[in-house]
């Protein structure tokens, strides 16, 4: 996306802390100040959730850094290991929230799946998966394993490909390890569960589950888009179903990646435009850009308008809902409402709210469009006015108050700044799950296993001794930090 580079340094650091190298450490000195509805998962008896604090803390302190829990009560643990020649690598393992080392820092990759119970873990080139048990599901003996970038999940419809370690061929096996293709191809994309798109040499086609041939090899590029396959011969692209029956003349210079099942974006003579099932302009060939199709009958589309790249919105009729004269657009979940960014000539940004017919509802002063990436689901989305921030929902709906002198949000949670700069958990109706005297900036917190939270403080900048920390409370302010720990946080705030 365009919009990362626009997110503040210290929004930037935030999320760097989030998805980087998280260290044992040190929070909660004093108690919560509010703790409302929502804990993180059934929350333990006090006496029980503080013995297993300790416990967990003891371990944690074993390790060079670990990730929050997530699902089935397991984190992601690392370690620093010296190789022969000298040098620090990092190793990974797992442990469960007892502390317990379940699975021995010897891997290099650790991947938890979004949509099953497997974990991804690999050494070298070789890559594997293991259940919430550590029991091996699929072994380790497969040189690469493809995964769905938008979701981070590696298997669909139960399948996944995966490569031979020692040919470098490709195939497909299920969840279990079943071979369902064996790895003789050169490319394999996952169409359906019995449509499996595949590349031999230069040639590409389609194969079902038994290995015969559904689509014939006479194609150059195979691409699943939609229910549909886009397909190129003779250097001209159009449409397949997946019986491999033609559904859009093979004629096109270009065609967009995406197909409603009616429209799809078409290119001829570098402009774009739109055509229907049986190949007619829908659209003329008039855009510079791709045309994506943003919510039922709405269509984004890009041109360059006096050197700098603005988005617009028209119809399926190509009547246009929205010039082509801002930054980007963003679409509510519904469809129904659209989000569109700008700067003035003074570089201020200025946003509008619109419905689906180009009228406007709202102008905000910002919304923080790098945490509503659309892989990354975020649900709490910041938007600004007059100085003070609240949280959309993804209908682009205003949950929760423009009250807060700063926000940051993602998937069914946000922070909020509060007064002397501490920070807030929010959950998606508004409420304060928990309340932190810590510095806003610096600081993440998320619901965990247990009825824990776990917290982390992140400070890189030099003037601030670049200390990061991290660890679980509870709400009968239990931690897993020790005396000393404490102390050192306690100190860090007075500099």
């Amino acid at each position: 996306m365009a919009n990362s580079g626009k997110t503040s340094k210290y929004r930037v650091l935030c999320v760097a802390v989030v998805l980087g190298c998280i260290l044992f450490g040190i929070l909660f000195f004093q108690p919560l100040v509010s703790v409302a509805q929502g804990l993180a998962g059934q929350p333990l008896p006090p006496a029980e959730s503080k013995a297993r604090l300790q416990q967990l803390g003891d371990s944690l302190r074993k390790y060079d850094l670990f990730y929050s829990f997530e699902r089935n009560s397991l984190a992601m643990v690392m370690r620093y290991m010296n190789t022969p020649l000298g040098e620090k690598v990092k190793k990974l393992g797992i442990i469960n929230d007892k502390g317990e080392l379940v699975l021995h820092c010897d891997y290099d990759h650790i991947r938890q799946q979004d949509h099953s119970n497997l974990i991804m873990v690999s050494k070298g080139e070789l890559a594997g998966f293991v259940d919430s048990q550590m029991n091996w599901v699929i072994p380790m003996c497969y040189q690469d394993i493809y995964s769905d970038l938008e979701t981070d999940d590696f298997f669909f419809f139960g399948l996944i490909n995966v490569a031979d370690s020692a040919t470098g061929k490709k195939g497909v096996i299920d969840s279990t390890g079943q071979q369902i293709l064996p790895c003789k191809y050169d490319w394999i994309e996952i169409c359906t569960p019995n449509c499996f798109l595949v590349g031999i040499g230069d040639m590409e086609g389609a194969v079902n589950r038994k290995g015969e041939t559904i689509i014939p090899f006479i194609y150059s590029h195979l691409m699943l888009c939609g229910n549909y396959i886009r397909a190129k011969q003779n250097n001209k692209l159009g449409l397949l179903d997946t019986l491999g029956n033609v559904i859009i003349p093979l004629q096109f210079d270009n065609v967009g990646i995406d197909f409603n099942g009616s429209l799809l974006s078409v290119c001829k003579n570098d402009r774009w435009g739109l055509v229907d099932i049986t190949g007619n302009m829908v659209i003329p060939y008039i855009y510079e850009k791709p045309l994506y199709e943003s919510a039922p009958g709405l269509w984004s589309y890009g041109q360059y308008v006096q050197g700098h790249y603005k988005e617009g919105v028209v119809t399926s009729h190509g009547e246009v809902v929205l010039p082509c004269e801002y930054d980007f657009l963003r679409f509510s979940r519904s469809g129904d409402r659209i989000l569109a960014y700008q700067t003035d000539l003074y570089g201020n940004p200025i946003c509008y709210l619109y419905n689906r017919d180009g009228r406007l509802l709202d102008t905000l002063d910002e919304f923080r469009f790098d945490v509503i990436d659309e892989i990354n689901h975020v649900t709490m989305i910041p938007v600004s006015r007059n100085g003070k921030w609240g949280f959309f929902n993804l209908d682009f709906q205003l949950v929760v108050p423009y009250i807060y002198d700063d926000v940051f949000g993602w998937n069914g949670y946000g922070l909020a700044k509060l007064p002397n700069n501490q920070t807030a958990l929010l959950n998606e109706s508004g409420e304060v799950l928990l309340s932190l005297p810590l510095l806003f900036d610096y600081t993440i917190a998320l619901p965990s296993v247990n009825g824990w939270y776990y917290v982390n403080y992140g400070s890189r900048d030099p003037m601030y001794g670049g200390l990061e920390l991290s660890g679980f409370i509870d709400t009968y302010g239990n931690s897993t930090f020790t005396k000393e720990e404490l102390e050192e946080m306690k100190a860090h705030f007075k500099q």
